[in-house]
């Protein structure tokens, strides 16, 4: 449908354009925004899910957990994609509070014995590292959850104040609960048994 002909006067002349249903630029404008949607979720997710994931594993969740948090996540960072200016501080914190959801709704799964997940290889490093991967793993368990969630911020370089505005907390109390997780952290490693590392 074409509205009626007008007449636009350009450089002294009058020249009859011919004006179109707004309705049509407007569903082409959609659909190219709506492929860059598209275009730009994709790209996040494929570079950023499995990382959110090994994120939420160190803050102790199972990996079964952990995939199912990221994909509760990723789908709600598609429908509010427009929204989001910063996609990977959103996502964290939006896994993590999904995954304290979760937590709060379960009663505690026992942890599985990893050591039978293990591959058996003849290069000892490989064990030797998934093994002090583990020793700390437990003892990141043996932490609060909150401490967790800010040890895990804090291994992906996120500083205390950007920390402190992500999970609307002060900076001062960033930096303290950092530093009592770390302490004990360390203590768990060194105790007899909590690993060599």
């Amino acid at each position: 449908m074409t509205e009626p002909d007008m007449i636009v006067p350009i450089g002294g002349r009058c020249v009859q354009v011919e004006v179109k249903d707004h309705t049509e630029s407007a569903t082409a404008l959609e659909a190219a925004n709506q492929a860059r949607i598209v275009e730009e979720f994709s790209a996040f997710y494929r570079g950023f899910a499995a990382r959110l994931a090994g994120w939420l594993i160190w803050q102790g969740a199972s990996e079964v957990d952990a995939k199912d948090v990221v994909q509760e996540t990723m789908h709600k960072a598609y429908r509010l994609w427009k929204t989001i200016d910063n996609p990977e501080a959103w996502a964290r914190v939006t896994a993590s509070r999904a995954y304290a959801e979760r937590l709060g709704k379960v009663d505690a799964i026992p942890v599985e014995d990893i050591a039978e997940h293990i591959p058996h290889t003849q290069n000892g490093c490989e064990l030797s590292a998934a093994d002090a991967k583990q020793d700390i793993r437990v003892a990141l368990r043996q932490l609060p959850m909150r401490q967790r969630q800010l040890l895990a911020w804090s291994f992906e370089g996120y500083t205390p104040t950007e920390i402190a505005e992500q999970l609307h907390m002060t900076p001062e109390a960033v930096r303290s609960s950092l530093y009592k997780a770390r302490k004990k952290l360390d203590e768990l490693l060194h105790a007899p048994g909590g690993g060599d590392q």
